[in-house]
């Protein structure tokens, strides 16, 4: 096996940041399906495609949380303890907020929680398995990146009063989250064994969050194929690609 060169931090930090763009662009071709909003003259509470996004969203803002409280205690630099726990309060925050508006629309606002797909819950397990700082930062420099790019800006992009206000207060607290990550990394991943695993949880997770994007948009599809109101959305879809 030919050994890998160290990278100076900027460019290792940059080089994850092209692995994770190039995820997103296997996303944004449309190869692993997307979204529904439904229909925009519909009130959002009455639509059953933006009930599910928000309880889809539910498992991975509560569960973040989770894995930030347990990893903090093993992280000694100050003020990087500090980020964490201002980003832990700020997930929590979103996930109140989610529950808020599911509750108040007349659902089960932890049914999210109570009920995850398996693959989000594979990728939260593999997270806290994750031994070094540095490959710990790597999976939320890719999903802090991939949440903000593939949810949060479609929403923001499609229907942004549909989600409010969890959208707004979420779309203002993820550049940071991702900043933290990117800081992190230039900071643990200092030796080119260190980089070397951090590329491949940095990997892993890009393969495992693909495999959690078509769950969701699975699991979507199927809830509204039981109303009928998939059939609209495919169809509307295959008119603008066509």
């Amino acid at each position: 096996m030919t050994p890998v060169d160290f990278r100076e931090p900027d460019e290792f930090v940059n080089e994850l940041d092209s692995m994770r763009a190039e995820t997103l662009q296997k996303v944004r071709s449309g190869q692993h399906g997307r979204l529904s909003f439904g229909d925009p003259q519909i009130p959002p509470s009455e639509r059953k495609e933006v009930a599910a996004i928000l309880k889809l969203l539910m498992y991975p803002e509560r569960r973040v949380a989770d894995v930030l409280a347990s990893r903090i205690p093993l992280i000694s630099d100050f003020d990087i303890k500090e980020r964490m726990a201002a980003q832990m309060f700020e997930e929590l925050t979103h996930t109140g907020l989610l529950r808020k508006m599911l509750n108040q629309w007349g659902h089960d606002g932890d049914v999210g929680w109570n009920q995850p797909l398996k693959e989000l819950v594979h990728i939260f397990d593999y997270i806290e398995t994750l031994e070094t700082p540095a490959e710990f930062f790597s999976t939320f420099l890719i999903g802090e990146g991939l949440f903000l790019s593939t949810y949060l800006d479609d929403m923001q992009l499609k229907d942004p009063k549909a989600f409010s206000p969890y959208l707004e207060v979420a779309l203002a607290d993820e550049p940071g989250h991702i900043q933290l990550a990117k800081d992190a990394l230039a900071r643990y991943a200092t030796t080119a064994e260190l980089q070397a695993r951090t590329r491949a949880s940095a990997r892993r997770l890009l393969d495992m969050f693909l495999g959690g994007y078509v769950a969701r948009i699975r699991q979507l599809d199927e809830e509204l194929s039981a109303t009928g109101d998939i059939s609209a959305f495919a169809e509307s879809e295959a008119q603008k690609v066509s």
